[in-house]
């Protein structure tokens, strides 16, 4: 097919119908051989890409047999020797989490629908976590809160002002009075 990304074509380049995802990235020529260093791309051209994937649609079967786990994995150790799992029994789904973003790239584009344990698995790019510099939650924004009576440390021009005497309604004080337990 293509030798290099200038030869790529439109119809090299093909849209999956269910999730609407090039087959091909734009860094990439889908029969690249992994193993040749050759071919890798600059580290530059993919650090704004993820370097784990979702994998979804796993057939419940591969969750009860260590060796369909064992199969499954393999398949993506062919792309990073050094992958991890997580495996998400629950949502019948597995993380894998690559060591290089090309890896990742090369794996999504040739493992996606891909036909394994009598389901078609799909591949997404995990959301990578984006760093906090401070773990722990902020205080709101300081909204008019020398409002509050008496301020801890009030505004510069804030002064007390005097309290008015309570207004008393004797006439409700004197009709609460006369009620009777289980009267009315």
């Amino acid at each position: 097919m293509a030798e290099s990304n200038s030869e790529l074509s439109d119809e090299d380049i093909i849209i999956n119908d269910q999730d609407g995802l090039p087959n091909v990235h734009p860094n990439l020529i889908p029969e690249a051989e992994i193993s040749s260093p050759e071919q890798h791309q600059s580290d530059d051209e993919f650090e704004d890409l993820p370097t784990s994937l979702i994998v979804t649609n796993i057939h419940d079967s591969v969750f009860a047999s260590s060796d369909k786990k064992r199969e499954m994995e393999e398949l993506f150790r062919k792309y990073d020797p050094g992958v991890t799992f997580q495996w998400l029994r629950s949502f019948r789904r597995l993380r894998v989490n690559f060591q290089t973003a090309y890896a990742a790239v090369t794996a999504r584009i040739q493992l996606h629908q891909f036909k394994f344990n009598d389901s078609v698995i799909t591949c997404y790019f995990a959301q990578p976590v984006t760093p906090v510099k401070n773990p722990s939650l902020q205080p709101p924004a300081p909204y008019k809160q020398f409002l509050i009576s008496p301020p801890a440390s009030p505004p510069l021009d804030w002064e007390p002002r005097p309290e008015g005497e309570p207004i008393i309604n004797h006439d409700l004080l004197a009709a609460l009075a006369t009620l009777t337990p289980g009267g009315k």
